[in-house]
């Protein structure tokens, strides 16, 4: 998600320099930069979900424990009023 938010604050900067009047080159050189700049980003979301996977599915089990338990409490609850009626 995080990486979508920086995307649209960087598309509303451009729209906003864009609509202040500044001036901005086109041409093949701007197209590698923006190829080199969009490969970049793909390398830096895959290294952070490479660095991130592993603690993320060691805590996967608790928290899966979690919803468990308090998914089980919510069922005994709706039981029990189901039941009173």
């Amino acid at each position: 998600m995080s990486y979508l938010v920086v995307g649209f604050i960087f598309q509303a900067v451009g729209y906003s320099l864009d609509i202040a009047g500044v001036q901005s080159e086109t041409g093949p050189c701007r197209l590698l930069a923006g190829l080199a700049m969009a490969a970049l980003a793909g390398v830096a979301t895959w290294i952070a979900w490479e660095l991130l996977r592993g603690p993320r599915l060691r805590a996967l089990p608790a928290a899966i424990e979690r919803e468990k338990e308090a998914a089980g409490e919510e069922i005994d609850e709706a039981e029990g009023e189901a039941g009173e009626h």
